[in-house]
């Protein structure tokens, strides 16, 4: 049929990358810094992009890219977020400070957590992708997703854990 090219890679960067940054920005309190998490799967997409063409499960691969990419910009930001939060408290409504502490916490949290765990919720709940599809992109059956699941949820604690899951929890 042919050979796997560019075109084919920007036909699936124009299909994802509105995604990744969604996704990404659901970590990252900066659209910015979400952009630059999402730009950053889909470069290392395009490195692989002769097997990873062929991969049914590629989107989920870079979601998964992403959110990881969203965590090193988080730890590698966290101190400096913290102090401009701290600092902007008086500018700034009530909603918007809870919002960027409610991130700090969740960042902090699923930074805290196993590779495997942090994944599996990620991509289950904040990528909201189905357990075939989180399962696939990790490489793990279902019942391996359930149980990175389940240990992810019981670490991150009854109130995180309600507020990522949206009070639904499947495992």
């Amino acid at each position: 049929m042919g050979t796997v090219g560019d075109g084919d890679f920007e036909v699936f960067f124009t299909e994802v990358i509105g995604e990744a940054i969604s996704v990404t920005a659901r970590v990252l309190e900066d659209r910015g810094s979400a952009e630059d998490a999402a730009v950053e799967a889909m470069a290392r997409a395009h490195l692989r992009w002769r097997t990873l063409s062929l991969d049914p499960f590629r989107r989920a691969w870079v979601l998964r890219v992403a959110i990881n990419a969203a965590l090193d910009i988080q730890r590698s930001d966290r101190s400096r977020r913290a102090r401009e939060a701290r600092s902007e408290t008086a500018a700034v409504g009530a909603d918007f400070e809870q919002q960027v502490l409610d991130r700090i916490v969740l960042g902090g949290a699923l930074g805290k957590l196993p590779r495997r765990q942090r994944e599996a919720v990620a991509l289950r709940y904040l990528a909201g992708l189905s357990e075939r599809d989180a399962a696939a992109a990790m490489g793990v059956t279902a019942g391996s997703l359930k149980v990175h699941l389940r240990r992810g949820l019981a670490a991150l604690g009854g109130p995180l854990t309600r507020e990522i899951t949206g009070g639904v929890s499947d495992v």
